[in-house]
């Protein structure tokens, strides 16, 4: 990933971080859904990984995420 794309991409996740985190809060989704939706992300990365140019990059995606459902590193719990 070229280093002008990187910060978008840092800025995006925080983005949808802050998001998620303050729908889970407000009640409007809950945690099993919260989860759900990071798990819908990660197979949409899985399938787009394998017809891309560049399936290094949904892979590098896919395990932020999985590491955000094991270990909730980058979403906390409402």
């Amino acid at each position: 990933m070229s280093d002008d794309k990187t910060p978008a991409g840092v800025a995006a996740l925080a983005i949808c971080e802050s998001l998620l985190i303050a729908l889970c809060e407000s009640g409007i989704v809950s945690e099993t859904e919260k989860f759900a939706l990071i798990g819908d992300a990660i197979s949409a990365l899985r399938i787009a990984g394998t017809t891309s140019d560049t399936p290094d990059i949904y892979g590098a995606a896919e395990i932020i995420l999985q590491r955000m459902l094991s270990n909730g590193n980058g979403v906390r719990h409402a």
